[in-house]
């Protein structure tokens, strides 16, 4: 095995949604509660269990959705556009609702990374997944 090899596999590891989603619990969590932190530490804490507790689940279960989409619809570009388009709307619309009923003071600021990230994620994971389709390695 070559060095390419080495490094495509580790990709491949840290593309899963059971390992990306721990790793975004984390950071996620870690950067709601940073940008929360001036309104004291009871608000930041909740502001890191709301986004690390979203982060967590969304990576894993949009991860698996997007993975579940591209194979239903045949694993074409459209239809890793469609899946990134159905998982984009999930990563918008539920974060907002559950800070918004948190009360967490800044929510699009807690949400950026999130979507920012969470985008990045979704199309490396579907372009891998369709590569994989293709029989190209990326």
């Amino acid at each position: 095995m070559n060095r390419l090899d080495d490094d495509t596999d580790v990709i491949q590891t840290l593309l899963k949604p059971r390992i990306a989603a721990i790793l975004a619990f984390l950071a996620y969590g870690t950067w709601a509660a940073i940008c929360n932190l001036s309104y004291g530490l009871s608000s930041a804490a909740q502001a890191f269990a709301v986004q690390g507790s979203y982060a967590l689940l969304s990576t894993l279960l949009l991860g698996t959705l997007a993975c579940a989409l591209l194979s239903f619809f045949g694993k074409s570009a459209l239809a890793a556009l469609l899946s990134f388009a159905g998982c984009l709307l999930f990563m918008v619309l539920i974060p907002w609702a559950l800070h918004s009923l948190a009360g967490t003071p800044e929510i699009l600021l807690s949400m950026i990374p999130g979507l920012i990230w969470g985008s990045l994620y979704l199309t490396v994971l579907l372009w891998s997944e369709y590569q994989k389709h293709v029989g190209t390695i990326i």
